[in-house]
């Protein structure tokens, strides 16, 4: 994994925390709606359900919250990291990877904040990225959520 695809997981991951929000919250609304349409579209029935119709759509909300929690931890943690690797930077560096990979800004509101040329900004981010070497311990999002006890209930 590169430098650059490690901290660009941070915004991946953040973009799917938020519509996992997003659809829980639905979800949530949903429950208490008499006319709400079902979460789930399976209708094929070989023998008699013998619990509520409305226990599939309470398992799927407990373990979309699982999978929510699942998420900020893995996001905590890897903020964590991200601002530990940047920690061995000069401020202004530290200030560019965090505008760009923490809080997620457009790369003109950089260039306005840093006070600094697009060409020169792009330099420094392009250098920063050649320099920096990854821990062994590097958080990869996609590995770590695709872990099969990952999304499993406790």
């Amino acid at each position: 994994m590169t430098a650059e695809s490690y901290f660009s997981q941070y915004r991946c991951l953040q973009s799917w925390l938020e519509s996992d929000r997003q659809t829980l919250k639905a979800l949530r609304a949903s429950i208490g709606d008499v006319h709400a349409p079902e979460i789930h579209t399976d209708r094929v029935q070989v023998s008699p359900c013998g619990s509520a119709p409305y226990i599939r759509t309470l398992e799927i909300l407990e373990h979309l919250e699982h999978k929510v929690d699942l998420e900020q931890q893995l996001l905590d943690k890897l903020k964590a990291q991200m601002v530990t690797l940047a920690s061995s930077l000069d401020p202004q560096e530290q200030q560019l990877l965090i505008l760009r990979y923490i809080a997620c800004q457009k790369w003109e509101a950089i260039i306005d904040s840093l006070f600094a040329s697009r060409a020169t900004v792009f330099r420094w981010h392009k250098e920063i990225m050649a320099r920096i070497t990854l821990p062994e311990d590097a958080i990869d999002i996609r590995k770590e959520l695709s872990q099969p006890d990952a999304l499993d209930c406790a």
